[in-house]
C-alpha cells in the first residue's frame, strides 16, 4: 500500500508501508525522550494508540466533551487521593 502526500507545490511524495513503520518506531522513541513535553508525549502515545487499534474512534460518539463540575469533580478525587498517598508515606517514614 502506497499513502501520498500532496505539497503546495503538486509534488507527490510516496510513503511505502516500511517507511511508515519506520515514523512510527521514530514516534515511539519520542515518547521516551527526556526533552520532549509531556504534552507532546500524550499526543503522540494517542496517536500509537489509534494506530495500534486500527484508528477507530476512541470516544463513545453519544458521551461528548466533559462537564466543567465533572473535571473538577475528578481533579477533587486526584488532589485527595495524592493527599492520602503523602500522608501514608509520611506515617510510613517518619525521619522523612
Amino acid at each position: 500500500m502506497t499513502n501520498k502526500i500532496n505539497k503546495n507545490t503538486q509534488e507527490e511524495y510516496e510513503f511505502s508501508d516500511y517507511d511508515m513503520n519506520s515514523l512510527f518506531k521514530i514516534f515511539t522513541a519520542l515518547t521516551n525522550h527526556p526533552l520532549i513535553s509531556l504534552k507532546i508525549k500524550l499526543l503522540i502515545k494517542n496517536l500509537l494508540e489509534r494506530r495500534e487499534k486500527g484508528w477507530v474512534n476512541f470516544f463513545n460518539k453519544n458521551e461528548g466533551p466533559k462537564k466543567i463540575e465533572d473535571i473538577r469533580n475528578d481533579y477533587e478525587r486526584e488532589r485527595q487521593r495524592v493527599e492520602q498517598e503523602n500522608e501514608t508515606y509520611a506515617n510510613e517514614n517518619p525521619e522523612v
